[in-house]
């Protein structure tokens, strides 16, 4: 499987983790919504980005780019 593999698996088994705890919530607290946004969801995006598409990230506070490809062009 290798290390990229372990890597998704893990990445898939938090992304379902937050799923349950979302559902849970919503259960707990009905008629209040607990949506997956904003930073969570931009920054699963780029990790995932990231393993698929072979990219360095960036720091979280670079202006305007995310990630460098292995052509050393921004993202």
């Amino acid at each position: 499987m290798g290390y990229f593999g372990v890597e998704m698996k893990l990445i898939n088994s938090k992304i379902q983790q937050l799923f349950n705890i979302v559902n849970d919530l919503e259960k707990t607290f009905e008629g209040r919504k607990f949506t997956l946004v904003g930073h969570l969801v931009g920054s699963l995006g780029e990790v995932l980005a990231s393993y698929c598409y072979n990219l360095s990230l960036l720091p979280n506070f670079h202006e305007k780019h995310d990630a460098i490809d292995s052509n050393n062009r921004l993202i």
